[in-house]
């Protein structure tokens, strides 16, 4: 069975899901295209599939124990299958900008997996608040990020110390951000650089309906709290990132209700926290047959967003 490659991290998984991504990008711009191989969709699909690179490289040092949030070989095929549900509106493109932005959420995961319960470090609150400014000066819509702190909180023994730190972090990089904004471009407030304003592919010329995206996303929100919301299961730590995946995806409705993305991005935010989502289900069925079926379900569903 094809689900059965995922089931642990190995050479053939990576492979296998590096190809899979290579042709659901190959698919989806060429649909994006309105149906026309034109002259570049080979090298925007090489371009948009490298970046997949980004996730193999965190999956390994979680497989590995070198990083706390626990990705696993699941989400090898959670993250092309969201490829291929993503909604692809007009302007759904990528640039250096949101990348950055999706690293740097990431560092913000890794510090919600550690165990604050077992051993708080001030170090863990001061780069949580030097990440969040960081976000927020890019966008200021993403301070509401700073929100999920309030999961942590209560998990610290030393309150005031964290807090302190948390301030740290915030005040230090904001200092750091302004002056050096203010040196390169004698503006105070960030202006994005040439080089990360270029987008890897280009607008639509298809039109496409959100409502797809629109079902994945509260589906599997849904699904996260009811189904799995039992912290017996997992320890402290893997539930505190579930709750910053599930606060992530919030934000991204909220970002996207209110239109608060500074261009016509409508569901990117919401791409990480959904792929991560996904491959804990995957990970929970523990009948080969159930990980079949919602694999081809969600395959099916994905071609024919596209299609029509």
């Amino acid at each position: 069975m094809f689900t059965n490659i995922f089931k642990r991290f190995s050479i053939q998984a990576v492979v296998v899901s590096f190809f899979l991504s290579l042709s659901v990008n190959l698919f989806n711009l060429y649909w994006r295209a309105a149906g026309i191989l034109y002259s570049e969709i080979l090298y925007h699909s090489l371009i948009l599939t490298l970046n997949v690179i980004l996730f193999i490289i965190i999956i390994y040092f979680s497989e590995s124990k070198r990083l706390k949030i626990n990705f696993g070989a699941s989400h090898l095929l959670s993250f092309p299958i969201c490829i291929l549900l993503l909604y692809q509106g007009d302007g759904s493109n990528l640039n250096g900008q949101k990348l950055i932005v999706g690293f740097f959420l990431l560092l913000a995961g890794n510090i919600f997996s550690k165990e604050f319960k077992k051993g708080y470090k001030a170090k863990d609150l001061f780069n949580l608040g030097m990440i969040f400014t960081i976000i927020s000066f890019i966008n200021i819509y993403l301070s509401f990020f700073f929100i999920s702190i309030i999961f942590l909180i209560p998990q610290i023994i030393d309150k005031q110390k964290a807090l302190i730190s948390l301030f740290l972090g915030c005040f230090s990089s904001l200092s750091t951000l302004i002056t050096l904004t203010y040196y390169y471009t004698g503006q105070v407030f960030y202006s994005r650089p040439e080089i990360l304003n270029s987008n890897f592919t280009f607008e639509n010329k298809k039109v496409f309906s959100e409502l797809f995206w629109i079902f994945i996303v509260i589906v599997l929100m849904v699904f996260s709290i009811v189904k799995f919301n039992d912290r017996g299961k997992s320890s402290n730590a893997n539930y505190n990132v579930k709750i910053f995946m599930l606060f992530w995806l919030l934000i991204s409705i909220v970002f996207r209700v209110f239109n608060l993305y500074q261009d016509s991005s409508l569901w990117l935010l919401s791409f990480i926290p959904s792929a991560y989502l996904l491959g804990i289900i995957f990970e929970r069925f523990e009948k080969q047959i159930n990980r079949e079926f919602l694999f081809y379900s969600l395959s099916i569903f994905g071609i024919v967003s596209k299609i029509f």
